[in-house]
């Protein structure tokens, strides 16, 4: 019986819209992930370095050429522009309770279709010169534009029977807005910020390469295109994505902290 039962689980994984063990889909995805490493180091593909000569120039770079110190450069970039955009962001989509501030939460979050190449160049020309404040503003409104959007749906969304059941309980509009849009959607509005991180990070390598004063991944990684140096893309490449990582596992952290309503009923679709 518990053999069928653990073949059922196993199926599972194949069959559409059922409900998989944890400790299954743990070993699947260590599976995975051993097969992959075992692939990279067995199997020769064109072009694609092995993973130990990747192993070997992340050494070199983290030893000889300042991966930490670009790495760290980037992060602090990144965290900069990501704080402020919350910030505006949030203020923003949360003042839509305002009729008089749909409109304008709403051409703001459709700059999302414009260009960087011109907004590269009012903000260089115009705004900061260059350099340091010149990333930050890219980045800045690269990820408040999506972000916006995303936040702005979210209160949107909000359906008017919340706000009815609100008035109920006595509770004054501010009150309910309180309660009802900033409270009750913490948990979206911190997804939302957790899925926009990733895309600002990923944007990110680009964005440092418009000024390479100060350093950061994507100047390393520019640097080392012009000579096709494949491994060192790699392991520059490697230490981008466990920091992005890194910093979506506490994005992560932080909601279970703060809505862990939300996190138990994820789990409740789980056995």
């Amino acid at each position: 019986m518990h053999k069928r039962s653990m073949s059922r689980e196993w199926l599972n994984l194949i069959s559409p819209l059922e409900v998989v063990d944890r400790k299954v889909m743990k070993l699947y995805v260590i599976g995975l992930a051993a097969t992959f490493l075992i692939l990279w180091l067995t199997v020769k593909i064109q072009f694609v370095p092995k993973l130990g000569e990747v192993m070997r120039y992340f050494g070199i770079l983290w030893s000889t050429q300042g991966l930490m110190y670009h790495l760290l450069t980037s992060i602090k970039l990144f965290v900069h522009a990501v704080f402020y955009a919350t910030v505006f962001s949030c203020v923003m989509a949360y003042l839509t309770v305002i009729p008089a501030f749909n409109p304008v939460t709403g051409v703001l979050s459709s700059f999302r279709f414009l260009s960087m190449t011109g907004l590269v160049f009012f903000v260089q020309v115009k705004l900061t010169g260059g350099g340091y404040d010149l990333k930050f503003w890219i980045e800045w409104a690269a990820i408040s534009a999506f972000l916006l959007t995303a936040l702005y749906s979210i209160v949107q969304s909000v359906q008017q029977q919340m706000y009815d059941y609100a008035y109920t309980l006595r509770m004054s509009k501010w009150r309910a807005v309180w309660e009802v849009t900033i409270r009750g959607t913490r948990h979206q509005v911190l997804d939302a910020i957790r899925q926009n991180m990733a895309i600002g990070w990923m944007m990110l390598p680009g964005v440092e390469a418009l000024a390479r004063g100060e350093g950061g991944i994507g100047v390393m990684l520019i640097n080392l295109d012009k000579f096709m140096v494949l491994p060192a893309i790699l392991a520059i490449q490697l230490a981008s994505f466990v920091g992005g990582i890194g910093m979506d596992y506490f994005m992560g952290l932080i909601r279970r902290l703060l809505c862990p309503y939300a996190v138990r009923a994820g789990r409740g679709k789980q056995r």
